[in-house]
């Protein structure tokens, strides 16, 4: 799963136009980096669309450099990338929910996890490290 293989998916190809953009890599780079990937499945096993996990840095991150309120298309690029971040982690689509937390975009799919479809598995490393 990388920028390019998403840019590259027949199911993707309309959203051509942000391939070249530095600013756009960055942020699909962040939703797939293990913390951000953590906190999206940590929103879905809790019933909230998956976007709502990173909302905060997602939004941040794409207003810096583009229109966010008001490229439509954007915001559903964004999305998409979601879920194909979430699909070889065993995620489904399963509907349209409004965001608790957006400012700008507040509404996301939400999913649910099919036993035998993942292909990826999140490990979580917990570590207690001492305060000097």
């Amino acid at each position: 799963m990388s920028f390019d293989d998403f840019f590259n998916s027949n199911d993707y190809a309309k959203y051509q136009k942000y391939r070249n953009s530095r600013a756009i890599e960055q942020v699909f780079e962040f939703l797939e980096s293990p913390e951000a990937v953590d906190k999206m499945i940590i929103a879905t096993e809790h019933g909230r669309p998956a976007l709502e996990g990173v909302i905060d840095e997602v939004e941040n991150k794409a207003g810096q450099n583009f229109d966010i309120t008001n490229d439509m298309f954007l915001r559903q690029a964004v999305g998409s990338y979601v879920k194909f971040v979430l699909e070889p982690f065993g995620y489904d689509v399963h509907r349209q929910k409004p965001l608790n937390k957006g400012k700008i975009i507040t509404s996301a799919t939400s999913y649910t996890f099919v036993e035998g479809k993942q292909k990826k598995r999140l490990v979580r490393v917990l570590a207690i490290e001492d305060i000097l």
